[in-house]
């Protein structure tokens, strides 16, 4: 699980009038925290990628940095198959864990209700 709370974030550099000091700063203001699981690949992946980036730009690049990059890229491609047949797979695979537990729960009610402990209570 990754926790965004924890990654180092960029500091908002605001003027004394309260308004950003370049235009870039300024597509922060709006932020919001989200906690974002993912599995541990990809981190692994978007690490390497930050690695590449930071070694190319020859200037510090943050995890934070290539997530947002990634989600607002790939946001871009709305019309592409691959990102949409990635969200069919995790759709399907939150459904089977749904599934998965809700079996393991019916099966214990199930084993509540007619256990021997049950019928003394």
């Amino acid at each position: 699980m990754l926790d965004l709370h924890a990654l180092t974030t960029e500091p908002d550099i605001v003027e004394a009038t309260g308004k950003p000091a370049d235009a870039e700063v300024a597509m922060f203001e709006d932020k919001t925290k989200v906690l974002l699981m993912i599995p541990q690949g990809v981190l692994d992946r978007a690490r390497g990628f930050a690695g590449k980036a930071m070694s190319k730009l020859k200037r510090p690049v943050s995890l934070q940095m290539v997530l947002r990059a990634l989600i607002d890229e790939g946001l871009k491609r709305d019309g592409d198959g691959a990102v949409l047949v990635n969200v069919e797979g995790q759709v399907q695979a939150v459904r089977r864990i749904r599934s998965q537990a809700g079996r393991v729960r019916s099966g214990r009610k199930d084993q509540r209700m007619h256990s021997p402990a049950s019928a003394t209570e």
